[in-house]
């Protein structure tokens, strides 16, 4: 078996690793609706704290572009694609936890859960990212109005 990460795995691969990550969250997510409202404070504090600690490998836009210019398998994840149908409880439950062999570290034993809430108030911003919203995204936080 090829275990390249620069590889494109075959499509049964595939179809059984999605299955079974996705049924792993499912049965372990709660079910919490996000506590914190999207205010401007918290919406400040979630791009501040995702652009220093997932913009790397997210990319500052959620397009998983990540700065490394590599590849990674499977690939890093499109915030803007794919998870914005995820729940927030199943959101919180990966950023906590992370996800074995993919690169996707589990943030809860140095993240208290108000950290997380305001990340993932944060990543809903990628949702319906318009192309001058990603322009105002990839423009540093210090050149943001306040």
């Amino acid at each position: 078996m090829n275990w390249s990460a620069a590889r494109r795995p075959s499509g049964i691969e595939v179809l059984l690793a999605n299955r079974v990550r996705e049924r792993w969250i499912e049965i372990h997510a709660s079910h919490h609706k996000n506590p914190l409202a999207a205010t401007p404070e918290n919406l400040a504090d979630g791009r501040k704290q995702y652009n220093e600690q997932c913009a790397i490998c997210h990319g500052l836009d959620g397009s998983g572009r990540n700065s490394f210019h590599a590849d990674f398998y499977p690939p890093v994840a499109r915030l803007s694609g794919g998870t914005q149908q995820m729940t927030d409880a199943e959101i919180y439950f990966v950023i906590s936890n992370g996800i074995a062999l993919s690169g996707m570290t589990a943030f809860r034993s140095g993240h208290d859960s108000e950290w997380i809430w305001r990340l993932i108030l944060w990543l809903r911003q990628f949702r319906d990212l318009t192309a001058t919203g990603r322009n105002g995204i990839e423009r540093p936080t210090s050149d943001q109005p306040q």
